[in-house]
Parts: C-alpha cells; structure tokens; sequence
C-alpha cells in the first residue's frame, strides 16, 4: 500500500491553483494512492480485520441482501450498480461524523492526485471550506473565474444541480474542475444574493507566490496563497530575487492560507531555520510518533515578520508555529484556524480511495493546536471600514519602517 503525504486544509486550494489540494477546512494530510510519492509513511501493513467479515460489515451486507432482494423483484427503474455502491461507500465515511474523511472514487481521485502539481484545467480560483461551500479566496488573474466576474469573498454554493453545503472540499473541487474547454454552472453568494453562471475551464497554473521590495525601505514583501509542489521552487526564487533587490527585512504573508503539501510546508519551513530545529510532531492512535525536523542550512536569515489570520490554516499553522517556536519569526495578525489533525488517504483493491483523520499533529514545541489556532504575537484585527492594511502596517511599524 502506498502512502503519501499532504497537509491540507479544509480548504483545498480551490478550482484554481488552489483548488488544488488544495487548498482545506485545513487538514494535515497523509496522501497515499498512485503517483508521485510524497512518503512521510511508507509501509504495506494493513489491519487484520480488514480481510474478515464481522461487525458493520457483517450487519451490513445482511440488511444489504434483504433489502436487494425487494429491488430485484419489484423496482421497476434501471440502475447503474456502482453508482449504488459508491454512493453507498460514500454514506458509510459520511456517518463516521468527520467533514474531514471521504470516500473517492478512481476519478475523482486521479482529479485530486493531478491537482497537487500545479496545474489542472479548471477555473482559477483559491478556495476554502465554509458550511454553505467553498470560499473564494483569490481569483488568478487572466483566468476564466476573472472573465466571469468572480470576486474574493464570494461563496460557491452549487456546481450544476448539486448543493455544496456540508461537502467535502476535495469532492467540491473536483466539480469544479475538469476537461479543457468544458463550462461548469457555478452559483454563487454574494452579500446574501446568490447569482448562477457559465464558466469555462482552461489550463491554469497555480501562482502561489507573489513578492515585491516595500517601495523606500529595505523590506521584502512575500505571498504565499498555498503550499503545492511549484511553491518551493516559486519560494526560492521570490527569496533570490528580493535579496538581489537589497532586502534585509522580510514579511511573509500566509493570511487566507488554507494550507497544501507536507514536503511544501517542510522545504519552506527548512528555508528559515537552522538545521536539525524541529518543524512539527504526528501522533498516532496507537501512539506512534514522527518528528520531521530541517535538514539544511537557511537560505535566508535576515529580520522575519509573519503575517496570519483566522483562515490560515493546516500548513500554514506548521510554518507559523515551527518559526515561532524556534524564536524565528514572531507573528502579527490574529488566531489562526485551528487545524491539527492529519488525514491518510488509503488506496483501496479497486483502485478507489479511502481519506480517514488518522493523527494528531503538534508544533515544534509540542502545542496542541486543534480547535484552537495559533496565537499571534502581535494582535492586530482588520478593521472592514477602513481603507489600507493595518497589520501590514503594524509589520512594518516592528521594522521601523525599513530604514
């Protein structure tokens, strides 16, 4: 059985770069199913049971035949049996009472997998998960969400004829997203009105890193909107060239990061700390525990501000709280999200997939953050009202300015 990790947020990056994993509700994940290995776990042990007959199973497939036998004989409609059985599967992972597990199948699986790399054909947006569906986050610039009038803020509530409240984000993702030059009908909320659309899908590749020198000061401005397989490479570069520009302050905004990768979040957090500092701890529920911990020399070891909010979430809290752990960065902004526990996906016999939470993760400093996020610093709340950014401005006020 393979396995690879992800960490995600409830939020799996939206139908756009982050409609990847995207990005979701904010989950640390273990990915496991073909592709490219992401190998936090990497064993082929299964649970004895899983071969036996017993228990629900054994109740089930009862119940099963005798409700089968009343079908076969009096229902007078066709229908496709694995649609039965995979919306049967589904129900089973939804009675579990976890928003964070699901049941996928081989397609939408395979949708979820190309995701992770960056690029997909969809239409470009970040999102997150909210009750009434997936937030948007950012609408990429040049993309088919942007053509359509789609702004951040906005709340997807409806792909075609299905209803997104309560679903899992990855299944909301992979609605939204699919072949080249197909359209999509999105409905969505808008200060309480909700307006329905045509939205053609294109390939997109996701930006995840935007960076720019504070216009006078010696301060570097960095974006990160998720944590995909491009971000790493996007992150050095942002680095390389604002340290070519003269930057000796950093602030690194992860606000409204729903999270991504585990091997992202790891390579980024290795770019800030020395090596052998802890990054983060999983826990098991048979007490199994991992500590994954930076591997090389900093590439930039400069002044660091970070800037957070309540939608930061999964990744973002293990960058967040290992940098302000290890005495790295300090924070500014308000409580993150509040996302601690880690998800494996499980590659079943028949090539569908099986997404239960399966370990609790810790900051460096071994802080339980599930339910309760992190705290900043430095408390500064975005007053709505207001034109600007104050805890961008708060940041700089801590560099005094650049100068």
């Amino acid at each position: 059985m393979k396995q690879r990790s992800q960490f995600k947020s409830g939020f799996f990056s939206g139908v756009g770069a982050t409609l990847a994993a995207l990005m979701l509700a904010l989950v640390v994940t273990m990915l496991v199913s073909a592709g490219k290995q992401y190998g936090v776990i990497d064993n082929d042990t299964k649970p004895a049971s899983v071969d036996e007959q017993g228990g629900i199973a054994s109740a089930v497939n009862k119940k099963l035949k005798e409700m089968q036998d009343y079908v076969d004989y009096y229902y007078i409609f066709d229908y496709s049996e694995d649609e039965v059985v995979d919306k049967m599967l589904k129900a089973y992972v939804d009675g579990l009472g976890d928003k964070y597990s699901a049941y996928y199948t081989k397609d939408e699986m395979a949708d979820i997998t190309e995701s992770m790399t960056g690029e997909y054909y969809g239409i470009g947006v970040s999102v997150t998960q909210v009750e009434e569906g997936a937030l948007i986050m950012q609408v990429f610039d040049d993309s088919p969400a942007m053509e359509a009038g789609l702004q951040s803020g906005d709340i997807i509530i409806g792909v075609g004829d299905t209803v997104l409240a309560g679903m899992d984000l990855d299944n909301i993702v992979t609605l939204i997203r699919g072949a080249e030059g197909e359209s999509v009908t999105l409905t969505y909320s808008r200060n309480g009105a909700a307006t329905t659309i045509e939205c053609d899908r294109r390939k997109v590749q996701t930006q995840t890193v935007s960076y720019k020198m504070i216009e006078g000061t010696n301060v570097g401005y960095i974006e990160l909107t998720q944590f995909e397989d491009v971000s790493v490479s996007q992150m050095r570069k942002a680095i390389q060239k604002l340290t070519d520009q003269g930057m000796e302050k950093l602030i690194l905004d992860i606000r409204s990061n729903p999270g991504g990768l585990l091997t992202s979040v790891i390579d980024i957090a290795d770019m800030f700390l020395d090596k052998g500092q802890y990054i983060l701890h999983t826990r098991s529920k048979q007490g199994l525990e991992r500590n994954y911990a930076s591997e090389n020399a900093p590439i930039y070891t400069g002044e660091l501000l970070l800037l957070v909010n309540e939608y930061s979430a999964s990744a973002s809290e293990v960058l967040a709280s290992s940098l302000q752990d290890n005495g790295r960065a300090k924070l500014v902004g308000t409580t993150t999200f509040g996302k601690g526990i880690v998800q494996t996906y499980f590659s079943l016999s028949d090539g569908t997939t099986l997404k239960i939470t399966t370990e609790n993760y810790f900051t460096a400093d071994w802080h339980d953050i599930h339910g309760k996020g992190i705290d900043p610093d430095y408390a500064v709340e975005l007053d709505a009202d207001k034109e600007g950014d104050e805890q961008l401005d708060k940041a700089l006020e801590l560099f005094g300015s650049g100068n």
